[in-house]
């Protein structure tokens, strides 16, 4: 990928594991009018995951506060970077924001070799909301109690498949930095959201995954899944 020009500065909405809060609406536009016509959130992925509830959860809140549509468009797929791509390279009218989390603004700058926005440049951060804790879970298949190191003892002896939010993300990269460390061979298996991830997690199609607590809550609850917090 390849930064086609000079992108002008854009707005996004980001959902990261760090607390924040709104900003006065009057950040989001250029106009004292605004928002005079619906406005897009770009969610960089698949519905049913944590970053399209909050998503959701804003622009039911927007439209009913300002009576205008606020409009959610799941475009997912690269970690974010083709959601990321798209704003970037929309019109800065504060029309036009995307609703991700920390792996499309941060990490994919560093984990790809090209990337088609410049995060410091091309956007400008208007909010920031809290996405709690982040567990590593493990299919009730594998045997032992929840610790990582019964994870690595079943690893070491059976193939793992390792689920993440996609290519980049904080899941690929604890999986690689897991199997780096004990000398295991987990295969990272990426998905365009965390909602498709936990269900192959629940139904026993994957081992291991890794995402926000609130998504691998129904998977915990069936019984499905359990996480693993501890270190060998």
């Amino acid at each position: 990928m390849t930064i086609h020009g000079r992108i002008r500065r854009r707005r996004f909405m980001a959902a990261g594991a760090a607390a924040g809060a709104l900003v006065p609406m009057g950040a989001f536009g250029q106009t004292p009018d605004w928002p005079g016509k619906p406005v897009r959130f770009v969610c960089g992925y698949a519905a049913g995951g944590l970053t399209d509830l909050f998503a959701r959860l804003a622009a039911e809140h927007f439209t009913t506060r300002y009576g205008k549509p606020f409009i959610v468009e799941n475009r997912t797929g690269a970690g974010s970077i083709i959601a990321g791509d798209i704003v970037a390279k929309s019109a800065p009218d504060g029309y036009t924001l995307l609703f991700t989390n920390s792996t499309a603004m941060f990490q994919n700058q560093v984990v790809f070799k090209s990337v088609p926005y410049d995060t410091a440049k091309d956007f400008t951060p208007v909010a920031m909301l809290s996405a709690g804790k982040v567990p590593l879970c493990v299919h009730t298949s594998v045997p032992g109690n929840n610790d990582l190191a019964a994870l690595v003892a079943y690893a070491r002896k059976n193939k793992t498949s390792f689920g993440t939010t996609g290519i980049g993300s904080l899941a690929h990269i604890f999986c690689m930095k897991l199997n780096d460390t004990f000398g295991i061979e987990m295969e990272p298996v990426h998905y365009r959201g965390e909602a498709p991830m936990w269900a192959d997690l629940s139904a026993g199609v994957t081992q291991v995954a890794c995402s926000t607590l609130q998504g691998a809550s129904a998977a915990i609850q069936a019984g499905n899944a359990r996480p693993s917090p501890s270190r060998p």
